[in-house]
């Protein structure tokens, strides 16, 4: 699972986006207790990081997940590992291997509407 890197590194989520598993019965079992007990408000993301954030192999978020968010954001440290990287959204779109679709404000494509909303087009700053 690679790590949410737009909540910040500090916190060391992961992201349930991307998971790569080996399947097996008696995890199963266990993932299935924990959301049998899961309040309206967990999550699978947090229900993974309850169960996995300290043992789970760290796949690199880039290039394997990118949010459509990013292209709105004014910073873009978090998502390219380092503040000296400059940012350049044409080659970090043709490396993603896996583009989710979570830009809030803005819902989710399957519940957008259908004119989209200007305010929240993001400004295009290109820095290379």
């Amino acid at each position: 699972m690679p790590r949410a890197y737009w909540r910040g590194f500090d916190h060391r989520l992961l992201t349930s986006a991307v998971i790569l598993i080996q399947p097996s019965e008696s995890e199963f079992g266990y993932i299935w207790e924990r959301i049998q007990v899961a309040g309206k408000s967990d999550y699978d993301m947090e229900i993974l990081n309850d169960l996995y954030q300290d043992s789970a192999m760290v796949l690199p978020h880039r290039p394997y997940i990118l949010l459509t968010g990013e292209f709105r954001s004014k910073t873009h440290a978090n998502y390219l590992g380092a503040p000296h990287t400059r940012w350049n959204p044409d080659l970090v779109l043709s490396e993603a291997k896996f583009l989710h679709f979570s830009d809030w404000p803005v819902s989710k494509a399957s519940f957008a509407q259908l004119i989209y909303p200007t305010d929240f087009s993001p400004v295009v700053v290109c820095s290379y």
